[in-house]
């Protein structure tokens, strides 16, 4: 996580690329990034576009970073809950993505974050649905270009 987190992109490009593959491998690698921290490296990564006022930017950046998190969601139902909101916890993925779509975020980036957010509503984890809605999921399902029919399969 530490080279995840470093200040160079000749750094953190490479070991953001290595965590993409990681997470898209089992569930047990998938499980090992999420121990280790790696949601909240990455969260605070997306917080510190937003300060600074890069988020579209470096969409390549978010957009790879939002892959990661849609490879979480898309993992066990338990994996999902890393990235939903504990009770009081206002931080979190969706609160970060939707906070992303209005500083002007590219339609790659929307359509990643739409994919997180169908990924939580199908974990099927009753508290990952509960707290993805209320956290504003269905605004980035729509913002990111996802068809009827998709939205179709995530209501069902």
């Amino acid at each position: 996580m530490t080279l995840i987190g470093h200040a160079h992109p000749g750094v953190f490009a490479p070991a953001l690329y290595i965590a993409a593959n990681i997470v898209a491998g089992s569930d047990a690698h998938t499980q090992a990034f999420i121990e280790a921290g790696g949601p909240q490296t990455l969260v605070r990564i997306l917080r510190g576009m937003l300060a600074r006022g890069t988020a579209a930017r470096d969409a390549k950046l978010a957009r790879d970073i939002f892959r990661i998190a849609s490879n979480i969601a898309g993992g066990a139902p338990t994996q999902a809950l890393a990235l939903v909101p504990s009770d009081g916890d206002d931080e979190n993925w969706i609160a970060l993505a939707v906070r992303f779509l209005t500083a002007g975020t590219s339609a790659a980036v929307r359509d990643e974050m739409a994919f997180v957010a169908a990924n939580l509503y199908l974990a099927g984890h009753e508290t990952v649905v509960v707290r993805t809605h209320a956290a504003g999921g269905l605004q980035l399902l729509v913002s990111g270009g996802l068809t009827s029919t998709d939205l179709a399969v995530v209501a069902v």
